[in-house]
């Protein structure tokens, strides 16, 4: 009879320290299961914040073709502008030396009256 109570008692400390594992793998369990749901949580805030950003990239794609195509016309209409700038420089140039000339020849007959006015003297 001693030895099946002896044997009962191995058994009772054998079932506690299984119930104690048991609790303590079921504290793991279930904080794995937290820890899971947190991950989880944070990939769909992930993914939001990635369709948001493509939402983002799409629409700045949209409109930088935008501007693309709106820059090559404003270049194809400020042509003829560059060509008119280029003919007032040119123009302006030529008036320019036409001045110089005649600068030079008022300057020229100026001189020669004043001598004149020395030398008839």
């Amino acid at each position: 009879m001693e030895e099946i109570k002896k044997y009962l008692i191995e058994i009772r400390e054998a079932q506690v320290m299984m119930s104690v594992k048991q609790d303590r793998n079921t504290a793991l369990l279930n904080k794995h299961a937290e820890l899971l749901d947190k991950s989880r949580e944070e990939q769909v805030r992930q993914n939001e914040t990635l369709l948001r950003n493509t939402i983002t990239v799409e629409e700045h794609h949209r409109r930088s073709l935008a501007l693309e195509k709106q820059i090559a016309r404003v270049e194809t209409e400020i042509e003829p502008i560059k060509a008119h700038v280029q003919q007032l420089t040119g123009v302006g140039k030529f008036f320019r030396m036409v001045g110089y000339v005649a600068g030079a020849i008022a300057g020229t007959i100026g001189l020669v009256k004043l001598l004149s006015i020395f030398v008839g003297s």
